[in-house]
């Protein structure tokens, strides 16, 4: 499976959301860095659904399980944080069903080598069956903080199907047979 980035922005200032359009795919991974200026839950909306159809299943350092259902955003932090977090996920993004979301995150704790990070698994889904993702909003969840400068969301696809251009000149190593080939005029030709 190839990925092709969708989007990305970095922050140049204070802002409670990162949001943009993405190319709807139907398999996307997203890599978040996300700098607080004070205490945030970090949360996302799909294509500006505000109703009750998101819902996260989540567990802080391997401990015990929480569920939230019937909520207005998918709490990908539900833990309260006030330092930087690092966030990579995968979403399933198919338009006849329900969006399903896995995310990992890890979390700077208290500054310092004599101190641990923090780490969170999420699962989640967004109930939606009638469309694919075109519009990902992060934002801060019922706190009074948001995102400072730096703080960047990016997000990748793939529909599973990648075309690759191979140059003329290519080799190519067989490693089963011990064998070269080079591309000439879109034919590999044995060395």
């Amino acid at each position: 499976m190839a990925w092709t980035k969708l989007g990305s922005t970095t922050l140049t200032s204070y802002s409670e959301t990162i949001q943009y359009n993405v190319t709807s795919n139907d398999f996307m991974m997203f890599m978040i860095h996300t700098i607080p200026d004070s205490t945030v839950h970090t949360s996302f909306q799909f294509n500006d659904d505000t109703g009750t159809s998101y819902n996260n299943n989540y567990a802080t350092n391997g401990g015990t399980n929480y569920t939230d259902t019937n909520q207005t955003k998918l709490r990908i932090s539900p833990d309260a944080s006030t330092v930087p977090e690092l966030f990579i996920g995968y979403i399933v993004n198919k338009s006849s069903e329900e969006k399903l979301i896995i995310s990992h995150k890890i979390q700077q704790n208290t500054a310092g080598a004599g101190n641990a990070p923090n780490r969170l698994e999420v699962v989640g889904k967004w109930t939606n069956t009638s469309s694919q993702i075109s519009n990902i909003k992060l934002m801060e969840n019922n706190q009074a903080g948001g995102f400072t400068t730096g703080s960047n969301f990016t997000t990748l696809g793939s529909d599973g199907v990648e075309e690759l251009n191979v140059q003329d000149g290519a080799v190519y190593y067989e490693t089963d047979t011990n064998k070269e080939y080079v591309l000439y005029n879109n034919s590999w030709t044995e060395l």
